[in-house]
């Protein structure tokens, strides 16, 4: 399958999901809170890319770069500006610590026109294969993306698609997609993050959601306890 059949089959299987007609969809919305919350981010969005146009279907924070009241009022994204392309090409994590020393992005309208300092994005993936689109945060400061914060957006990305093919999956009338290793290689970039996630059902990707969140719970609740216990027995 070469670049450009891989292309249309993916159009295709983006048609089929009807998620670009949908104005609202549950999983993309609780995804975005989700992380925008663990990850302390001013940013987070769900971006559907067709083939020319970056499509936000739920977002934290962007209403207010873009200075609109509502989702249906925020302008969607030249496919050329936005660093999410990358990301729909290679499959792949893409990891920006500044943009405005990236060779490739620098120049790009999200960093000029709306000072978009920082990127972390990852691929929405279908079961069938066909990346739709990316779960995305951005900073308006230089920021370095830790390895569990990576991780941490790929199981959101993973649960969000399979909440979405819970009943109909994506694209299974069509040619299977090539392996990623079969993929032609995008231009290299840097600070560009290759973690995986393996294969694990909807139950086990919640669990793991659970987890992540549990532990970053555990030490400000240690410390809420501890004081708690003090003011309960009068010790002031």
């Amino acid at each position: 399958m070469t670049v450009t059949d891989r292309e249309q089959q993916r159009l295709l299987a983006l048609t089929d999901s009807g998620l670009l007609e949908a104005e609202l969809v549950p999983s993309f919305e609780e995804a975005t809170q989700m992380v925008a919350n663990f990850l302390e981010a001013p940013i987070c969005i769900v971006g559907i890319i067709d083939r020319d146009w970056q499509w936000l279907k739920a977002e934290v924070g962007w209403s207010h770069v873009e200075q609109v009241d509502s989702l249906k009022n925020i302008r969607p994204i030249k496919r050329s500006e936005s660093f999410c392309d990358y990301v729909i090409q290679s499959q792949q994590v893409l990891s920006i610590r500044d943009t405005t020393t990236h060779p490739v992005f620098s120049r790009r309208l999200l960093v000029g026109h709306y000072g978009i300092r920082a990127y972390l994005g990852v691929p929405l993936v279908a079961a069938s294969g066909y990346c739709l689109g990316t779960l995305a945060v951005m900073d308006l400061a230089p920021r370095a993306f830790r390895s569990k914060e990576i991780e941490f957006i790929q199981l959101a990305a993973r649960w969000c698609m399979s909440e979405i093919e819970r009943f109909t999956p994506i694209g299974a009338d069509l040619p299977p997609i090539p392996k990623s290793s079969e993929l032609p290689a995008p231009p290299p970039l840097p600070a560009l993050g290759s973690l995986t996630v393996n294969t694990l059902t909807t139950d086990q990707l919640k669990v793991e959601l659970i987890a992540q969140l549990m532990q970053e719970l555990r030490t400000p609740l240690t410390s809420v306890m501890g004081m708690t216990s003090v003011l309960s027995r009068e010790i002031y």
